[in-house]
């Protein structure tokens, strides 16, 4: 088993030991995506050039990981066109010809929304989501989708019908879901960023499991159409990269008031400068128990461990320092939050609401009914 662990450990960090068609000037596995959209302003790298960097990457280790659902075909013709507008002078946003993935529930044209069910192996969007068009339009190149926990049922684990999803740093552990094809793509190397979606914690924990910045948006903040449906009044589409930097970046490109998502409200989130590091104005709420843990407030929380509780604490400290104004919440999880987190109508509302979302796709499933009697999915 240590053996197993060790020779993971060194595919990771011994990475230059792949036989590469492309010559790397730059360690996409070490940097982030702001960092690698520098290295494209500075001409040190083109988008042609990531694109295969990161095929190549997955071809060598997705086998190991199983994170990847399908590959675009078009990417490497999209990067092209992206090299040539910035050879023109004309780049879109921080993100021009960077390669992203996305969690095969939310659409992206081209590549069948699966939802982690080979069921819906054939389920095409006829447009893209409202997410995926926005970080197309400021110069994204969608690599392919993600694998997931089937139809987003399980935060445990991340499990489909298109096999296991294995932690990225010891495949004995679990990834945790559903995004955690996503999560475990990002920190293989596999992409800079990454969409995901969380109900429950489907962004948050894959993050934690996979040493990345996950985020839950506020409800309403990010539309949720062209996204297969779980629970309507909960569901949410996030992101996971690997700095709060690349974080923020995207946020403030895919938020925004979406005519199709009755939900997303006027965004209140300005568009990102990377130059600006200022947290004057900033409020940050601490949910204490969250940090400390807590053996007997819900029942639920253990105790922290002592060095991620260390950890955390400077990283508010830092944030304190910076001019943020810190406010603790020391009594936010009670036991009735989790009563009512775990008390959904969404196995009564995800039938209609997954036939509305259908109608947006072509494929050979209609309706929920039809998904719930096809035998090509894990559940059934």
């Amino acid at each position: 088993m240590k053996k197993i662990f060790l020779v993971l450990l060194l595919s990771l960090f011994f990475v230059n030991k792949v036989s590469a068609l492309t010559e790397a000037p730059v360690d996409i596995n070490a940097m982030s995506m702001v960092e690698i959209s520098d290295a494209l302003d500075k001409g040190i790298i083109t988008s042609e050039q990531l694109v295969n960097m990161y095929l190549e990457r997955i071809e060598a280790y997705n086998e190991q990981f199983n994170s990847i659902n399908q590959l675009n075909d078009n990417a490497i013709e999209d990067a092209k066109r992206l090299d040539q507008e910035r050879l023109e002078g004309k780049v879109r946003s921080k993100l021009h010809g960077v390669p992203i993935l996305v969690k095969c529930n939310i659409d992206v044209y081209g590549i069948p929304t699966t939802a982690g069910t080979k069921s819906l192996s054939d389920n095409y969007p006829l447009e893209n989501s409202f997410v995926v068009q926005k970080l197309i339009d400021a110069g994204a190149i969608v690599l392919g989708s993600t694998n997931m926990s089937e139809l987003a049922f399980s935060a445990k684990n991340s499990y489909s019908s298109y096999g296991q999803v294995y932690n990225v740093f010891n495949p004995l552990y679990t990834p945790y879901g559903s995004s955690g094809g996503s999560a475990v793509a990002v920190s293989a190397g596999f992409a800079a960023i990454a969409l995901g979606t969380d109900t429950n914690s489907s962004v948050r924990l894959p993050a934690s499991g996979a040493g990345l910045v996950g985020l839950r948006p506020t409800l309403g903040l990010v539309s949720r159409s062209g996204v297969v449906p779980y629970d309507i009044e909960r569901d949410t589409v996030g992101i996971l990269s690997k700095t709060v930097e690349d974080n923020a970046l995207v946020l403030s490109i895919i938020g925004g008031v979406d005519k199709n998502d009755n939900y997303t409200k006027d965004s209140f989130v300005k568009e990102y400068d990377v130059n600006d590091k200022s947290l004057d104005g900033v409020v940050i709420g601490v949910a204490t128990q969250f940090v400390t843990g807590s053996a007997t407030s819900t029942g639920i929380l253990g105790l922290t461990d002592s060095e991620i509780n260390e950890a955390v604490n400077n990283s508010i400290k830092k944030l304190e320092n910076e001019g943020a104004t810190i406010v603790y919440l020391d009594d936010f999880a009670k036991y009735k939050y989790y009563k009512v987190a775990y008390s959904t109508y969404a196995g009564i509302t995800m039938c209609d609401n997954f036939n509305n979302y259908i109608k947006g796709t072509s494929g050979s499933i209609r309706s929920f009914q039809e998904l719930s009697k096809r035998k090509g999915h894990v559940q059934g």
